[in-house]
């Protein structure tokens, strides 16, 4: 099951604010996690050439302001969940995405109002703001929702969304592990849009056919692949591909199935449909029936895909760790592991390092040692057998990136920073202006 120790719940003192509340606490009981409520009073914004008009207004003294938050609070509580109630004064989203770095292992859960007409174009609704900038899997409530609040804390019946991009398979782990836990029924929903899946143009209505059902079976396919045996003996798992506009396709689906959770990944990067439609988890979040819980791609998963350099052949990894061994000696060094289901796992954050070894069996390498810590004596050891391919990149301002695969399908990022510049390489650089 996925752990989740910290449940961080902004609240406005709006009906869905309520409502998204009662689902922290059900979401609490079932991790066992402390709830953290979060009220952020707005500095007023003034609206650009409209003097004395302003889009929020200061509700008062932050003393004043948390008692009635603990009072908002004592009106939702059911159990004896414990929670900390804190305020403070900027700006809503900016916040809460920096109180959601605070703790280990959170989750979101907030209110959408779905703001409208000025506020929308002056400020744009807090949760998708959120949703744009947060590192953190975070499940929105919006006031179009139908579902109540779970009077216990499972569900029942979760559908999600998979493009099988990096943050949709981030997306399907974590539906994978609430089902699990739940005993749940999980639709794994994929869709293809009409113009791909109707390839190739122009041909027989046959073939058209015959290619759109061979494309589905291609998605099916992936997505199976993605999915472990043990998720499906602990609960049921439906997989299904639509042909449609996704987030409309997506939605119905939804709601046709009674879904009490829809689970999608937070996406890597704006649609065109932007321009006339919203981002594609604006308009979720905006009309889905049920609440959305979106899941990032850890940020280091995201590094590691955007290498893309050509691996190293095999003959020259010895030259490239006797490179990164010469120029980055006792530089701070960050260490993540990513999993086949793009899981990162943080193994070093910032150790200087000592050294990379590559260790050989016959002819070639069949282990790498990174090696970490202050001195030889004390030291942390991170070991890689049976490697397969490595990627090496320098970083801007002379910083490298290794990314090293082995044969469980399990890969490695290892990220070094610069070592500091000298004193001549300062005087001999050029003025930043």
């Amino acid at each position: 099951m996925r752990e989740i120790n910290h449940i961080l719940c902004p609240v406005d003192f709006s009906a869905v604010s309520k409502v998204a509340l009662a689902h922290a606490f059900a979401w609490a009981e079932r991790f066992g996690a402390e709830v953290h409520v979060l009220h952020v009073t707005p500095i007023p914004v003034p609206v650009p050439d409209m003097p004395g008009v302003s889009v929020a207004l200061d509700p008062g003294s932050l003393v004043h302001t948390k008692l009635e938050v603990q009072h908002f609070v004592q009106e939702v509580l059911r159990t004896g969940t414990p929670f900390d109630v804190q305020v403070l004064h900027g700006d809503p989203a900016a916040i809460i995405v920096d109180e959601a770095t605070r703790y280990r292992n959170t989750l979101v859960i907030l209110g959408s109002r779905a703001s409208k007409g000025l506020e929308r174009i002056m400020l744009g609704s807090v949760a998708e703001r959120v949703l744009h900038h947060t590192r953190v899997p975070t499940l929105v409530v919006s006031a179009t929702n139908e579902v109540a609040p779970p009077a216990a804390p499972t569900f029942k019946r979760i559908v999600c969304g998979v493009n099988l991009h990096l943050s949709s398979l981030e997306a399907l782990r974590f539906a994978l592990s609430v089902a699990t836990e739940s005993d749940a029924t999980l639709c794994i929903v994929s869709v293809l849009e009409p113009l791909w899946a109707s390839l190739p143009l122009g041909g027989p209505a046959r073939a058209i056919a015959e290619h759109r059902e061979h494309q589905r079976q291609l998605c099916l396919r992936a997505i199976r692949e993605h999915v472990p045996d043990e998720a499906r003996q602990a609960c049921t798992i439906r997989e299904e591909v639509h042909t449609g506009e996704p987030v409309g396709t997506l939605l119905q689906f939804a709601q046709a199935n009674a879904a009490e959770l829809l689970i999608v990944g937070a996406g890597e990067r704006p649609r065109l449909g932007a321009l006339w439609g919203g981002r594609t988890i604006d308009r979720l979040i905006r009309n889905s029936t049920c609440p959305v819980l979106v899941v990032p791609t850890p940020p280091a998963v995201r590094r590691a895909a955007s290498m893309t350099v050509a691996p190293v052949a095999r003959d020259q990894w010895p030259t490239v760790f006797d490179r990164v061994n010469g120029e980055h000696r006792e530089c701070p060094t960050t260490v993540t592991v990513i999993d086949r289901e793009m899981s990162a796992m943080p193994e070093a954050t910032g150790l200087p390092l000592i050294g990379i070894v590559g260790e050989r069996t016959g002819g070639q390498i069949d282990t790498i040692e990174l090696i970490l810590g202050d001195h030889e004596l004390s030291h942390l050891s991170h070991v890689i057998d049976r490697p397969t391919a490595l990627k090496f990149e320098r970083l801007w301002f002379n910083g490298v990136r290794l990314l090293i695969s082995d044969a469980s399908g399990t890969a490695t990022l290892v990220e070094i920073a610069a070592p500091p510049p000298t004193i001549e390489a300062l005087a001999a650089a050029s003025p930043p202006f």
